[in-house]
């Protein structure tokens, strides 16, 4: 009867320590999905918006991407509206790959300017990004690279 009593304490025992860790798991994991939305959510800095927009490049979400541009931005020297650029962006999915992956450097002689790696299937490449604020809110003004 005693090693029947032990082998149930131990069993919740295990289990409410089990049970403890799925619980921190989840509040570890919650809260780390608050700070990146909080991150790739914000205006008020350069870095979430190329993050942002990269992202949303990545989920193949154009239009998001989109909103991250400047009415006039550039992308080598050419303006374009929102048609033109969801056409360019599906196009360079279409014969590069859809963007698998990326990095994001600041350069460090000037905030507004980035450098991006992005990887498409099986090449990879640097875009040159520059930015600028609006009021409060940053846009990308100029891209030489989808």
């Amino acid at each position: 009867m005693t090693t029947q009593s032990n082998r149930s304490r131990w069993i919740l025992i295990g289990g409410l320590i089990v049970l403890m860790i799925a619980a921190f798991a989840l509040i570890v994991v919650s809260r780390v999905d608050i700070v990146m939305n909080t991150f790739f959510n914000r205006t008020d800095r350069p870095e979430s918006v190329t993050a942002h927009y990269y992202e949303a490049i990545r989920n193949q979400n154009y239009a998001a991407a989109y909103t991250d541009l400047d009415d006039h931005a550039t992308l080598n020297g050419q303006s374009f509206d929102e048609q033109s650029f969801i056409r360019l962006a599906t196009e360079a999915d279409a014969q590069r790959g859809s963007l698998v992956s990326y990095g994001i450097l600041k350069q460090a002689s000037d905030a507004s300017r980035f450098n991006a790696s992005l990887w498409r299937g099986d090449r990879s490449y640097t875009v040159h990004i520059q930015l600028k604020q609006v009021g409060d809110r940053w846009k990308i003004i100029s891209l030489d690279d989808l």
